[in-house]
C-alpha cells in the first residue's frame, strides 16, 4: 500500500501512526483489524478527495480478487469505531453513485511552514515556494515554475524556504488565525474564452464557501468584481480592502483536464505563504470548489472542526454535470450579462442544475435572485411573472440550509419590493448582515428600504458602510447620490452621481438619477442632456425613453414627449413596459387621471418602483391630490 504523506495523522481525539499501524483514541490503542487500518489510512492520505470502491480495493488488496461486499464491512467497521452512527458525517462521507471520502480535519503539518501542494488524480507536484522582490500583478503576468514529476509512490516533499518561513511566522503569528481573506477574480489562462464562466464561478462559488465560515471575514463578489481583468498590485489591494490574505487563481485547460492554480500572498510583503495546484477531468469538476475550500480554510484557520467542515460542502453539489450548468447559470444571470442579452439564459441553466440535483441549495438561491433581476431593477419582465417563483427558489434554499447569507437577502428583497411587507422585509436583511458583515449588498439593499420609510439618517450610515467594504466604485458614490435624491438634498446628490460617473462614464442608470436630480431643481436642460446621453448608451431601453419623456414633458416640449411616449406604447406589443413608467410620463404632462389609473395597475402588478412612492419626488405633481395618500396607504409603507 502506498503511503504519501507523513507517517501519523491526527483528527478529532484520534492519532493515526502509520509506522506502528495503530489507532489511538485519546492516547489509548483502539481495536482495529489490519485491513481496516489500511482502508482507513488510504482515505486519510486522500483526505477531501473521492475514492472509488475500486480505488480502494486495488490500494488495499492490490493483485487480489475482493468482493465488494468485504469493503463494506470495514467502512461499517470503521464507522463504528470512529463513533459515527446515523447521519453523523464526521469522518467518512458516502457519495451516493461514486465511492467513499474522508473529511474530518487533519492536524498533521506544523504551523508557520510556506506550504506547496499539488492535488492530481495521477500524479504529485511539488513547486518552489516563491518570493517576490517585485510587484506582484493580479493579471497580465505568467509566473514561471520549476516542477519536479515524482510517482505515485514517492513520500510528497514539502519545501521550507527559510526566508520565507521568517516572512511567514512575522506576518502570521502562529497564535492567531487569518481573520481576513480576498479571493481575487480567477484567472483564465485557458486561451478558450467559453470557459469564463467556469473561472468567475470557481471564484464566486469560493467567496460563497468560506464565507459560511465562523469568525472569518470574507471579501464579498462586489467587492472584488472591479481587480477583474486589470494589472493591479496585491499590495494595492490589501490596503483597499484592509485584508491580512490574498488569495489568486490561474485556470488552464490541457485536453479534458483542467488546472488550477492558486496561491495564498501575503499582501503587505507581497510573499507566496502557500499554494497547491489542483489536477482534475472536465467532468469531475464539481469535487474541484469542495476540495479548494477545504484545503484553503484549513491554511486561515488553526483548527476546521467536522461541522464547519460540512458547511463547506453543504452549499454546493457532487453532481459535475450539475456544478458546471450552475457555474453557466450564475454566469449568464449575473446584471450586467442580463442587461447585454435581455434574456433568460442563465435561469434555464440553474433549473437544469437543480433537475440534475433537487437539493442543489446554491443553484436554488442564484435561480431565486435571476427572477428578481428580471422583475426588478431590470423590469424585463411584470413582478407577477418572476417574483412568486423567486420566493419559491430561496425558501428551498433555506429548507435545505437555513445560514445561507445570500438567500437571506433575496428573500428581504422580495418581501420589501413583492409583498410590501416591510417588517418581513426588515428581519431577513437583518439576517443576512449577521450571517454575512462583509457582503457590501446587503447593506447597499438595507439602504433602499430604509429610504422607502423616510428614515434617511440610518440609510447614509448603512452607505457609509459599504464604502467601507468596498474599494472606490460608482455603485458606492451611487448608493449615497440615492438616499440624498430621496432626502431632496439635491446639490450633494448631483455631487455623488457626478463621483459616479467619474469612476464608471456613462453608466445609463446613473445619467438617468443625475437627470432626476436636475429635474427636481427645475434644470430641465442639463436633465435632457443626461438623459439623451442614457438613450444612446442604452441602445434605448425603455426606462431610458421613459424619463426622456417625461423630461420633455416637464420643459415643455409636449410634441417631442409625445412622439417617445408612442414610441413606449408601440414597444408594449413586444416586450414589457412597467405602468409605472407611463404614470411618471403622465405625471409630468399634468395628466392626473392618467397618472393615477397607471399607478393602481401599477399597484395590481406589484411594482417594484412603488416602495419609493411615498418619498419620490417625480411625482410631486400630484402629490397633494387626495388619490395619493390612499395609494400610498393602499401599498402599506409606515411612517
Amino acid at each position: 500500500m502506498e503511503t504519501l504523506s507523513t507517517k501519523n495523522f491526527w483528527f478529532a481525539e484520534f492519532e493515526l501512526d502509520a509506522v506502528k499501524r495503530l489507532l489511538l483514541r485519546n492516547g489509548e490503542p483502539v481495536s482495529l483489524n489490519p485491513k481496516a487500518f489500511e482502508v482507513l489510512l488510504v482515505m486519510v492520505e486522500s483526505r477531501g478527495n473521492v475514492l472509488t470502491k475500486d480505488d480502494l480495493l486495488d490500494k488495499v488488496w492490490p493483485d487480489q480478487i475482493v468482493e465488494e461486499g468485504n469493503l463494506k464491512v470495514h467502512i461499517s467497521a470503521l464507522r463504528k469505531v470512529l463513533g459515527q452512527s446515523g447521519n453523523d458525517n464526521r469522518f467518512i462521507v458516502t457519495v451516493p453513485g461514486r465511492g467513499y471520502t474522508f473529511v474530518a480535519d487533519l492536524e498533521d503539518e506544523p504551523e508557520g511552514e510556506i506550504i506547496v501542494e499539488s492535488h492530481s488524480y495521477s500524479n504529485i507536484v511539488i513547486e518552489e515556494a516563491e518570493e517576490t522582490s517585485q510587484p506582484r500583478l493580479l493579471a497580465g503576468t505568467t509566473r514561471q515554475h520549476t516542477l519536479w514529476r515524482m510517482a505515485v509512490a514517492a513520500v510528497l516533499v514539502v519545501t521550507i524556504v527559510a526566508a520565507g518561513y521568517w516572512l511567514f511566522l512575522r506576518a502570521t503569528p502562529s497564535s492567531a488565525a487569518i481573520k481576513s481573506v480576498a479571493v481575487m477574480p480567477f484567472i483564465n489562462d485557458s486561451g478558450n474564452p467559453d470557459l469564463e464562466y467556469l473561472s468567475d464561478g470557481l471564484t464566486e462559488s469560493l467567496i460563497g464557501s468560506l464565507s459560511r465560515l465562523p469568525e472569518l471575514s470574507v471579501k464579498a463578489r462586489t467587492s472584488i468584481a472591479r481587480y477583474k481583468g486589470t494589472e493591479v498590485s496585491l499590495r494595492n489591494v490589501g490596503s483597499d480592502l484592509g485584508v491580512e490574505t490574498i488569495l489568486t487563481g490561474r485556470m488552464v485547460q490541457r485536453g479534458d483536464d483542467v488546472v488550477l492554480y492558486v496561491e495564498f500572498v501575503e499582501p503587505t510583503t507581497e510573499n507566496v505563504i502557500w499554494k497547491a495546484d489542483y489536477h482534475r477531468p472536465l467532468k469531475d469538476i464539481a469535487a474541484l470548489e469542495t476540495d479548494i475550500s477545504r484545503d484553503v480554510a484549513k491554511r486561515l484557520k488553526t483548527k476546521l472542526s467536522g461541522e464547519e467542515n460540512a458547511q463547506i460542502e453543504k452549499y454546493q453539489t457532487d453532481n459535475s454535470e450539475a456544478y458546471q450548468l450552475y457555474l453557466r447559470g450564475a454566469h449568464f444571470s449575473s446584471f450586467n450579462r442580463m442587461v447585454a442579452e435581455k434574456n433568460s439564459k442563465g435561469i434555464e441553466y440553474l433549473q437544469q442544475a437543480i433537475a440534475l440535483d433537487p437539493n442543489y441549495a446554491a443553484a436554488y438561491v442564484e435561480l431565486g435572485l435571476a427572477y428578481i433581476r428580471l422583475g426588478d431593477a431590470l423590469a424585463l419582465n411584470s413582478p407577477q411573472d418572476v417574483f412568486p417563483k423567486a420566493r419559491e427558489a430561496l425558501t428551498k434554499a433555506l429548507s435545505i440550509d437555513d445560514d445561507i447569507a445570500t438567500a437571506h437577502k433575496g428573500l428581504a428583497i422580495y418581501y420589501l419590493r413583492y409583498e410590501w411587507n416591510w417588517p418581513a422585509s426588515e428581519r431577513e436583511f437583518q439576517r443576512a448582515m449577521e450571517l454575512d458583515p462583509e457582503d457590501p449588498d446587503s447593506y447597499s439593499e438595507y439602504a433602499m428600504f430604509l429610504v422607502s420609510v423616510s428614515r434617511f439618517d440610518e440609510a447614509l450610515r448603512m452607505r457609509e458602510t459599504v464604502k467601507k467594504l468596498q474599494p472606490p466604485n460608482a455603485g458606492a458614490s451611487n448608493g449615497v447620490g440615492f438616499v440624498h435624491y430621496h432626502a431632496r438634498n439635491y446639490e450633494r446628490s448631483i455631487e455623488c452621481f457626478r463621483e459616479a460617473l467619474d469612476l464608471k462614464p456613462d453608466f445609463p442608470p446613473t445619467r438617468v438619477f443625475l437627470a432626476r436630480s436636475y429635474l427636481a431643481m427645475g434644470k430641465y436642460q442639463e436633465a435632457i442632456a443626461e438623459i439623451e446621453k442614457a438613450v444612446d448608451t442604452s441602445q434605448r431601453n425603455v426606462i431610458t425613453v421613459a424619463f426622456l419623456s417625461y423630461a420633455y414633458f416637464k420643459a415643455g416640449r409636449g410634441g417631442d414627449a409625445n412622439k417617445l411616449l408612442s414610441e413606449l406604447e408601440a414597444r408594449t406589443k413586444n416586450e414589457y413596459v412597467s405602468p409605472w413608467l407611463f404614470a411618471m410620463i403622465h405625471s409630468g404632462a399634468g395628466n392626473k387621471d392618467k397618472a393615477f389609473e397607471y399607478l393602481e395597475k401599477a399597484r395590481d402588478e406589484r411594482q417594484t418602483y412603488l416602495t419609493h412612492l411615498k418619498v419620490d419626488p417625480l411625482f410631486d405633481d400630484i402629490r397633494s391630490d387626495p388619490r395619493f395618500d390612499e395609494l400610498v396607504r393602499k401599498i402599506g409603507i409606515p411612517g
